[in-house]
């Protein structure tokens, strides 16, 4: 069989925003440790290629509550929306194999 193209981006997409969501988690823990430097992920970029999400990490700034906790949020939506396809997607497959 061969491989779902469509199943894999899915995953890569939310491999992308587990990444992403980790770097947001972090500035957040950090909010108050003097020096600390924000880092968010070029999320558009690496969604584009998500085999190269971890170099395109940016570090700028200070971290700010109101805009990680919007980015956190943005970056949730869209792991639910992928993680909802996904499951659309297997489960299309599954009755496409009982069809066969």
């Amino acid at each position: 069989m061969r491989p779902d193209p469509v199943a894999a981006a899915l995953s890569g997409a939310l491999d992308v925003a587990n990444e992403r969501h980790a770097l947001l988690a972090a500035n957040i823990a950090n909010l108050d440790t003097p020096g600390y430097v924000r880092a968010d992920l070029d999320f558009e970029a690496a969604l584009a290629d998500p085999s190269q999400a971890g170099n395109m990490v940016r570090r700028q700034g200070m971290p700010d509550l109101n805009r990680e906790l919007g980015s956190m949020a943005e970056t949730d939506t869209y792991y639910e929306s992928c993680a909802k396809l996904l499951s659309m997607r297997y489960a299309l497959m599954r009755e496409s194999v009982k069809m066969s």
